[in-house]
């Protein structure tokens, strides 16, 4: 790879478009979406229990994508581990997608209260005594501002006071392979990164994307291999790897170094 080509993945991180292409290369070894989205849930529920120690309410913000999909997951996860837990999806849902739809699903039956956020004031309620936001409004590939609905519960996260953020795979409002900060972004406390590191994460003010994490979800060695990569990689300077074991929580974590 050049200096005139893209981010050389886990050393400067990966493209929206290297991100997308390591999922495909999961598909087609047999690790489906689904598969990776539940697999993240799970982890993003353990950072979501070593940030309050199993308190709550942990309040989850859901976009229309991926990104919301996951926040839908580790909802049901951290309801299975006894947290107060409630969502606000900030889509239609009847414009939700597979597996991020099925995600919705599961998360109501499973006693996950979600509700329909639309503006400022829609989302004031719902964020009100939150001791955790999980993020997961806009993904990676975000190249313009947060459109109207998503910029209301952006602003909304910044209004409801110093209420730690977490999120899922890149601030919302953040532009994943540049590191733009959009106009609203969210300011996270955290960042987990599905998989592995994103370029615009690594390059973005600290300010912006707090303490980065890179989490494994589940995707095959040979993925990596695909888009010249050999996996997440070792912890690196800027960011903490979260491993599939450890000690913290339901299922562990490992200390992040920042």
């Amino acid at each position: 790879m050049t200096a005139a080509g893209p981010p050389a993945p886990a050393t400067l991180g990966v493209s929206a478009a290297q991100a997308q292409a390591l999922d495909g290369a999961a598909a087609a070894a047999g690790v489906p979406p689904a598969l990776l989205m539940t697999l993240a849930g799970f982890q993003l529920a353990r950072l979501a229990w070593r940030r309050t120690r199993g308190a709550g309410p942990i309040v989850v913000l859901a976009g229309g994508g991926n990104n919301g999909g996951d926040g839908l997951a580790a909802a049901r996860h951290l309801a299975a581990w006894g947290v107060e837990v409630r969502a606000v999806l900030v889509a239609d849902r009847a414009g939700l997608r597979e597996p991020a739809a099925a995600e919705l699903d599961r998360a109501q039956r499973c006693g996950v209260a979600v509700g329909d956020g639309d503006g400022d004031g829609a989302l004031g309620p719902a964020l009100a005594g939150a001791r955790l936001i999980l993020d997961g409004l806009l993904g990676t590939g975000l190249r313009d501002a947060p459109r109207p609905r998503q910029a209301a519960a952006i602003r909304a996260t910044a209004a409801a006071g110093p209420v730690p953020v977490l999120s899922i795979d890149v601030p919302s409002g953040l532009d994943g392979t540049t590191g733009r900060v959009h106009d609203p972004c969210v300011r996270a406390a955290d960042t987990a990164m599905l998989g592995i590191p994103k370029h615009g994460c690594l390059v973005a003010p600290r300010a912006v994307v707090g303490r980065l994490w890179v989490v494994d979800i589940g995707i095959p060695p040979g993925a990596y291999r695909s888009i010249g990569a050999e996996g997440p990689g070792p912890a690196g300077g800027d960011w903490q790897r979260l491993r599939p074991t450890g000690r913290q929580g339901p299922g562990g974590a490992t200390r992040c170094a920042r």
